[in-house]
């Protein structure tokens, strides 16, 4: 049911082991962990004749969906960090402000360093 590929795990599965187990089985096993999900398990899933496990398939391929463009919406939000990166700069400090500004009342601001 499951092999190990390169330093992750994915999931792959036969028809015949699918179809032994029960949809509450089949979501345990999955649900959290669709980026793990080969395609050929889910294609697997999404041909099932039973309903509950056709719905748990679009499921994962909705949250497989929302990871995936989730991690371009990071990607696109660390362009100058990246590029920084690239040019061998390790320390990059993140700032924010809170309060209502130094003109209104007191203000906060930090700044925070985190490894690349």
């Amino acid at each position: 049911m499951e092999r190990k590929r390169g330093s992750s795990s994915e999931f792959q599965l036969t028809p015949g082991e699918a179809a032994s187990m029960t949809v509450s089985s089949l979501n345990s096993m999955i649900r959290g962990r669709e980026e793990f999900l080969s395609p050929a398990a889910l294609s697997i899933l999404e041909h099932d004749a039973r309903a509950g496990v056709r719905s748990l398939a679009a499921g994962a391929r909705r949250r497989i969906a929302a990871a995936s463009r989730e991690k371009l919406r990071l990607q696109r939000l660390c362009v100058y960090e990246q590029e920084l990166w690239e040019r061998g700069v390790t320390r990059i400090a993140g700032l924010d402000e809170a309060g209502m500004g130094p003109l209104a009342g007191p203000g906060v601001a930090a700044a925070v360093v985190f490894p690349p």
